[in-house]
């Protein structure tokens, strides 16, 4: 049995463009090792990504089907007749499969890194370790951009879910004496609705809405509330 793989190409000298290859199917075959193949044995112009094989640096990310995922680990279905591979579209095209990411790993920078407040003793609950720990396993593979409808539809000024997840990984750690709330908000944290596209599609299994994105939320109405009684107590005063 065979299974057709229509690939979205592109270079500096042709418009993008897909081409057909027609591969036989094996059982327990995934993505990344029918491209592994086509450049092999049938293409060996077709230029993508990867490294680990085993879905923890990240490097093999592109939509399938649609969808962003880790090539290495979308195994393709027995009965599939033709999978489609493309680019992440939220990220400027290098060449066929390839991206850029360095948007959004410079953006990064401007989130605050970790603050110990020094404190010679603190309380740490075991809520507190998963936090930390959950959103430290991001591998910054550009999936939970590439799928945020805010980025991709309507271009706002948002920076992205990976952003949040930045800020919340010191902000929910209890001896962190900074707040990003307002480099949250500077950043658009606002036009996120909360869908949970992102948090659906993360290869590490980050609840990347509830546990990021809403506390920075809640942060930012946080400081929004204080900013607003400040001006109302300040106006008040002769």
């Amino acid at each position: 049995m065979s299974v057709t793989i229509k690939i979205s190409r592109s270079h500096a000298k042709r418009a993008a463009y897909t081409e057909d290859y027609t591969v036989e199917y094996e059982k327990g075959m995934t993505v990344l090792m029918v491209l592994e193949h086509i450049r092999e044995s049938m293409d060996a112009t077709l230029s993508f990504r990867w490294n680990c094989r085993a879905g923890r640096c990240g490097s093999c990310a592109m939509e399938i089907n649609g969808i962003p995922a880790l090539a290495c680990k979308a195994e393709i279905p027995a009965d599939a007749k033709e999978i489609s591979v493309a680019p992440m579209k939220i990220f400027p095209a290098v060449r066929d499969l390839v991206v850029d990411l360095t948007p959004m790993r410079e953006g990064l920078r401007k989130i605050g890194g970790f603050q110990s407040a020094q404190k010679p003793f603190f309380k740490m609950h075991d809520y507190d370790i998963e936090i930390a720990g959950e959103m430290r396993r991001c591998i910054e593979c550009g999936i939970c951009q590439d799928v945020c409808h805010v980025l991709r539809e309507h271009k706002k000024n948002y920076a992205g879910p990976r952003f949040a997840v930045k800020a919340a990984a010191n902000e929910m750690h209890p001896e962190d004496r900074e707040s990003r709330a307002a480099e949250m908000e500077k950043l658009g944290l606002g036009y996120c609705n909360v869908t949970k596209c992102c948090q659906s599609v993360c290869p590490e299994k980050i609840r990347i809405t509830d546990d990021a994105i809403i506390p920075m939320k809640e942060k930012i109405a946080g400081l929004q509330r204080k900013e607003f009684f400040k001006k109302i107590l300040g106006g008040g005063k002769k």
